[in-house]
Formats: structure tokens, sequence, C-alpha cells
């Protein structure tokens, strides 16, 4: 071959690129023949033009880009688990984005992504929901069972009647017991959370509240110091509230609550299932008369997630009824439902206590049918027969 021809037909070199990525140049094609002497040379890239007109492309009008943030606006974070936003209190607790946990924080598998946003803070917080309104759902995160429960969460947040929201993120740095608890820690911990979202307003713009075990047992108590009786009506998983604590409880005697309770829950402790249902019964306000617990014996301390699918929906339903009609009228229909759902699966067993007025409890058992003691007796001596 002509020399010029075995340069053009060497492998080109490579050149670094941006990120070490190389470049890498392919052989040149041969050079297209010389034009005529009457052909029109035209600049390279340059088409000829078609006799039939073009169509244009209609221009698609984009939406105009939304004004910048003001400074230090608080940027919001959509929620894995449900179709609002997260929060987290503002200030120091911006520590709480790190995943790493704190030395003294409780073990938990919770992980969410946290933000918060500034709401007005209403002066009476007890009023009816109207009808064209969702109720909002705040679930505090630490202690809450996020993760662990959140299909369970999701079927919550993706129903109509409510708007869930969760409150702050698990094993952040807040997550702590506070200085007054044994082993507790200053600084952050829970009772400042508490108090951010106090401040926030999150508390007092919510018509209902899922908070559970340290949730309830630090949490709640702080949003019953400070709002007393206006309290939004709460869930509290594992009943924190309702056991012996290192610090005081100050319960409202209008308080809205509803307790769920396990009989494998390391809360119980060495007590007997009756000893643990009396013991919350007594932390109870004698003057109350809106206060529920569903004890299931087959429930730990972190619920089933089929559990919790079946019996959070109603719970809440049964809230906001009682919220509605006072403490003169329990939510029987709720409650009632409750027991249906729980016999219908048939692998769950307990037991479904209310007040009905003051210091004045009504107890139901519930759990899959059951042979009596004198049939099964006589089953087995017929098949003892049998087999002899």
């Amino acid at each position: 071959l002509p020399q010029s021809q075995q340069q053009q037909q060497q492998p080109q070199p490579q050149e670094n690129g941006p990120r070490g990525r190389a470049y890498t140049y392919h052989t040149p094609s041969p050079s297209p023949p010389h034009p005529a002497p009457d052909a029109v040379v035209r600049p390279r890239g340059v088409r000829a033009q078609s006799a039939q007109p073009q169509r244009s492309q209609p221009q698609v009008q984009q939406p105009p880009l939304p004004p910048p943030p003001p400074p230090g606006a608080r940027l919001r974070a959509e929620s894995p688990i449900c179709r609002r936003q997260l929060f987290l209190p503002a200030g120091v607790h911006k520590a709480a984005l790190s995943n790493t946990p704190s030395t003294c924080s409780p073990s938990s598998r919770e992980t969410q992504s946290p933000d918060i946003s500034p709401v007005s803070n209403p002066s009476n917080h007890r009023f009816a929901i109207p009808s064209n309104r969702p109720a909002s759902v705040t679930v505090v995160a630490p202690g809450g069972g996020t993760s662990a429960n959140a299909s369970a969460y999701a079927e919550v947040g993706r129903a109509k009647e409510y708007q869930l929201e969760i409150a702050g993120t698990s094993r952040a740095l807040y997550d702590r017991y506070p200085p007054t608890w044994p082993q507790g820690c200053k600084g952050q911990n829970l009772e400042t959370f508490a108090k951010d979202l106090l401040d926030q307003g999150v508390v007092q713009r919510s018509d209902l509240l899922v908070v559970g075990s340290r949730g309830g047992q630090v949490v709640l108590p702080c949003f019953w110091r400070a709002l007393g009786g206006g309290a939004p009506p709460a869930v509290v998983i594992n009943g924190g509230c309702a056991m012996k604590l290192p610090t005081s409880v100050d319960w409202p005697r209008s308080a809205i609550t509803f307790l769920l309770m396990g009989g494998r829950d390391n809360f119980r402790g060495a007590m007997s299932p009756e000893a643990y249902i009396a013991d919350a019964k007594s932390r109870v306000p004698k003057e109350n008369r809106t206060t529920a617990i569903l004890f299931v014996n087959e429930m730990p301390h972190m619920p089933q997630c089929r559990l919790l699918a079946i019996v959070l929906p109603i719970m809440l339903k049964a809230l906001l009824a009682w919220k509605d009609s006072g403490a003169e009228a329990p939510p029987k229909a709720e409650l009632k439902a409750l027991l249906a759902k729980l016999t219908e699966a048939a692998c769950w067993s307990g037991r479904l206590l209310y007040t009905q007025g003051a210091g004045a409890w009504q107890d139901t058992e519930f759990g899959p049918p059951t042979v009596p003691a004198k049939l099964q007796q006589m089953a087995v001596t017929i098949l003892r027969r049998h087999l002899c």
C-alpha cells in the first residue's frame, strides 16, 4: 500500500478525558471525491433545503420554575411510606440527618429521612373535623416502628380519610432518654425533641397521634404536660404512658387514649397478664372516661405488621368518634368492629377494655372459638374406646 494509506490505518492514540475516561479516535474514512466544476459547494454540516416545506414543531410551553426558597427555609422530603412530608425539629436537631446512632440511643431498625415545616399554633385543638378534610395523623417515629411496620402505616396513608405524616426519625441524636432516666443523656434527647415539635406547632395542628415504646414513655407525657386536655387523641403502642416510670405522668382527665399492649412485651416484666392490665388501669385517672385498652396475648414489643394493619385503622376511627361524641358516649360501633376483625382473623386472643364512666370499665374477651372442656374430655374418651 502507499505510505499515505498506511499512516491512515495505524491505530490512533487515546487521550484521557474527564473522570479518567478515554476518548477513542476511529480510523478516518477515505477522502470524498472532488466535486464537479458546476457543483454547488456548501459548508460542511449544512443540508440542502428540501422542496417540500417542513412542518414547524409546536413549542411546548414549559411551566414556570418555582421561586427560590427564602434564606433559612427548610427543604421537604417525601416519605417512602406515606404520601405526606416528614418532620424534623429545627435548630440543633439538624444533626439527626446522620444515620449513625448515638452511643446511648435505643436500638431500632427504623431509619427515615426527616423534615419539618412551621405551622400555626391554634389555641384550642378540640374541634370537629370538617367532612371535606382528611384527619391529620402524626406518627412519632422514635419508638413508632415506622420501618418494621411500614406497610401498615402505608395502608393508613393511602386511605382517603387520613393524612399521614411522620415526625422525626429513629436512631437520631435526640433518640435517647433524658437525664432523669437511668443511663439518660443530657443535651439532645426525647424531651427536647418533643419540645421542638411543640414549638413548631406539629402537635397542635394534628388531629390524631400515634406513639410507641419510648415515644409513649417520654414524648407523649411532654405533650400532655404542655397542652393538657387540648392534646390530640393518641394511639399508644406498648402502653408506655401507663406504666411505672422514673418521672410522673400528668395524665389529663379529658385525654382520649387507646392503648395497644402485648402479652409478650418486655414492658410487662415479671407481672402476669392480669396484673399487667390491672397496673395499666390504675395509671388512668379515675375521672377519665375516654380511655381504651386492647391487650393481645400474642403481641411482642414490636407489633406484628398484620396485627397493626388490622387494628390501627379501626383504633383511629374509634378515637375520632370518641372525640366527636364526647366522654358520655363510647364508640361502641367501632369497638364492636374491632372485636369482629380480630375474631375473624382467628389468630389473636386477648381482652378489650374501655371506660364507660368515671372509674367504670367494660371488659370483653376475644379470640378464636374454643371447644369447652367437657366436649374435649368426651372426644378423648371416644377416641380411646375406638383405639382400644
